[in-house]
């Protein structure tokens, strides 16, 4: 019988994590965190002996590892993870996805898009280049750029999400802190062309069409080099990048691979 526990439970997650929790066929409970850092000394993991798996889906901010030398841990499931996991045997990086399941408009071919490139992004120092880059497009035809102050301000989800479905490109630029973002995987769900920094070539990227960049700077060469594609080959890469999500990052096809490495690790 397996048990699943929130910890602060996140409402931009439980679509996900509840679908992937019902397609899951384990023998052991699983725990949710999903907090701001400040109040994980409130989270307590039961000392009962059932084994566990545990979600770690706190924000970017929080790059701490709890509970991987604990032996009832069998597998943590860390969002935004740091670059030297390959030290914890039972810690795994998962992508970052927000919102799944909560947009359930349709997405369009190539050529049913009527929007070159569509933004729409909170502002932080960090991102200071970014948005220069950027405004040489402000006022071109095709190009629908905004910036907020607040993050997830503007645009309520669903418009957010026409907004990128009919566009042909977007920029998923870093983290506040990070460089992974959920944002990526909304531009693939919606089957737009992602722009996105360079990543950390985790397992679930592998297989994807992603056009990367070291620096911003060399963001409006890609841009060219996306509208210069045949249409056919640009449906070819959010084709292709959907086909990736569904199976191998779906709730479904990440349930398989979490039963894959508790497999592995015993």
């Amino acid at each position: 019988m397996k048990n699943i526990s929130w910890y602060s439970k996140n409402v931009l997650r439980e679509t996900y994590i509840e679908e992937l929790f019902n397609n899951l066929n384990v023998n052991c409970d699983v725990y949710v965190i999903s907090t701001h850092p400040n109040e994980l000394h409130l989270f307590n993991l039961k000392d009962d002996g059932k084994p566990k798996i545990v979600f770690d889906l706190n924000n970017e901010w929080h790059q701490d590892i709890f509970y991987h030398d604990r032996d009832d841990v069998l597998l943590i499931l860390k969002e935004y993870a740091p670059k030297n996991l390959q030290r914890y045997k039972k810690v795994k990086p998962i992508p970052p996805i927000f919102n799944y399941g909560n947009w359930s408009g349709k997405t369009k071919t190539i050529e049913e898009k009527t929007s070159l490139f569509f933004s729409s992004m909170g502002f932080w120092p960090s991102r200071k280049k970014l948005k220069d880059v950027l405004s040489r497009y402000d006022n071109v035809d095709g190009f629908d750029i905004h910036w907020t102050k607040k993050f997830n301000t503007g645009f309520s989800y669903s418009e957010y999400m026409e907004h990128l479905t009919n566009s042909l490109i977007s920029v998923s630029p870093q983290g506040y802190i990070t460089i992974e973002t959920s944002r990526t995987w909304e531009l693939i769900i919606a089957k737009t062309i992602p722009i996105c920094k360079k990543q950390i070539p985790y397992w679930y990227y592998q297989g994807m069409k992603l056009f990367e960049y070291k620096d911003e700077s060399e963001i409006p060469e890609i841009i060219e080099h996306i509208i210069s594609l045949d249409p056919k080959e640009q449906q070819s890469i959010v084709d292709l990048n959907k086909k990736v999500f569904e199976e191998n990052v779906s709730p479904k096809a990440m349930a398989s691979w979490i039963e894959n490495k508790l497999k592995d690790i015993s």
